[in-house]
């Protein structure tokens, strides 16, 4: 069972990373550090797949921490490494079961060896609230340096990670400037995040939108304390009441972007893009969604053929790979038939997934798929713990809410996204350093208030 989530008097020296003592600037190096590890992303090798500098990084660090023994994880980050180890032993013996390629299962065993070490070391590292927001700041930017390299047109750019990852470093940055003024921080935020969502429509960045749009509501509800009440209230006691006004706020939205992308409101390439990738066999919202993801016909076709073992890591199949093709030829735009005949495959097709969630399903089978519903089950309880404010934690959580679900449902797992994935896990799982010397210290001459708070 999780902690009680605590909300106790912010003063400025909560916690070790604050002592009144003096003794702040011994964390200084590992902040340097912290600020720096993140643009090892920027640099990339072939190690049977890809692998970063950072995690290079990693791994060194990882026999360190292992060793020298020290405080034990907390028992939500604990429980977090057994989800995954579990999904890498279900996915180890699928791979027997099913005799996938060696190739095949070696990358699918890597990612999740290297991704169980990136979220394992940033757990060990990210223990008070200044190295967490230092690692993010840090990650954000180099994030967002990488999508500006790797892409020429800044609409895509934006899209693919530099709008929502300068979001993120202004809020960091106004964290880390007013960390008592939760208030301030969460309209600041409910602002920026409503100009720039603003902005990612006529950057034909729908899913930076809807994403940034939500957080915009979450840190402007938050920031009033009226509005806190009701929607915490809601929550409690009308879930499903909440739930149906979300989707129905969501669609609406897609209502007023379909209707205005039609009309050339938000520019020509938005008209084209909204023409070119809308599913009408699911209308004009659902169809703009749809748009696009015909990955998940052949997603759906699998799982609901083999819902409880899985295909194997790199899961190919030229049977699921033609149920896409054939979704697209029935649904699909001239372009997109155009683009998936063009292509041609030695061997059987790898099954389009096309996110976190069915892509583990299809692969792992359902404990893959059990992995991301619990993230999930654990964003939703955290996000609703953050409406209190407590913590200047609390606003990034309610401000990277939507895009890690986003992610979870709608991208692909895999490269860049480990690291993306364990920053997030640190973050939804972060538990601040209680039981050592220094927080001991620090409650001692500070008293009971100066303790540190727990969020897992």
């Amino acid at each position: 069972m999780d902690a009680p989530y605590i909300n106790p008097p912010l003063v400025e020296s909560a916690g070790p990373a604050h002592l009144a003592d003096g003794r702040s600037k011994s964390d200084a190096p590992m902040l340097v550090f912290l600020a720096v590890l993140p643009f090892g992303l920027l640099l990339d090798a072939g190690f049977i797949g890809q692998i970063f500098a950072t995690e290079l990084v990693f791994l060194l660090l990882l026999p360190v921490f292992w060793l020298s023994g020290g405080a034990q994880l907390p028992q939500a980050p604990r429980q977090l490494l057994r989800w995954i180890a579990l999904w890498l032993a279900v996915q180890v013996a699928t791979d027997f079961y099913v005799g996938s390629y060696i190739g095949d299962y070696l990358r699918g065993w890597a990612k999740l060896v290297f991704f169980m070490a990136d979220v394992y070391v940033l757990l060990k590292l990210l223990t008070t609230e200044q190295r967490l927001f230092v690692w993010l700041l840090g990650w954000n930017i180099a994030f967002a340096i990488g999508s500006w390299k790797q892409f020429e047109d800044f609409a895509i750019r934006w899209k693919f990670g530099v709008g929502f990852c300068a979001v993120n470093a202004l809020i960091i940055l106004a964290v880390l400037i007013w960390p008592r003024r939760l208030k301030f921080t969460a309209r600041l935020g409910a602002v920026v995040c409503l100009v720039a969502g603003g902005a990612s429509l006529f950057l034909n960045a729908r899913n930076t939108f809807l994403c940034l749009e939500f957080s915009a509501v979450l840190l402007g509800m938050t920031s009033f304390s009226g509005a806190q009440q009701f929607l915490a209230r809601l929550w409690d006691k009308r879930g499903i009441l909440l739930l149906a006004g979300v989707l129905g706020t969501a669609y609406l939205a897609g209502v007023v972007y379909v209707e205005g992308a039609s009309a050339g409101v938000f520019g020509d390439d938005a008209r084209e893009k909204l023409k070119a990738q809308t599913n009408d066999a699911f209308g004009p919202v659902l169809g703009a969604l749809a748009g696009g993801r015909e990955e998940f016909n052949a997603s759906f076709a699998a799982i609901g053929d083999s819902p409880i073992v899985g295909y194997g890591s790199w899961a190919r199949s030229a049977y699921y790979y033609n149920v896409y093709v054939e979704s697209i030829h029935e649904t699909g735009t001239p372009e997109q038939i155009r683009e998936v005949d063009s292509k041609t495959y030695v061997g059987d097709p790898i099954i389009p997934t096309h996110s976190h969630l069915f892509g583990a399903w299809v692969e792992a089978g359902i404990a893959g798929a059990a992995f991301w519903v619990l993230v999930m089950r654990r964003i939703i309880k955290l996000t609703r713990r953050s409406l209190d404010l407590a913590s200047p934690v609390a606003v990034l959580v309610m401000l990277n809410t939507a895009f890690f679900f986003w992610n979870i449902v709608f991208s692909p797992f895999g490269g860049e996204m480990r690291l993306v994935n364990a920053s997030l896990l640190a973050l939804f799982f972060f538990t601040p350093r209680t039981g050592d010397a220094d927080a001991a210290d620090a409650a001692g001459a500070l008293g009971p208030a100066a303790r540190p708070p727990r969020y897992a």
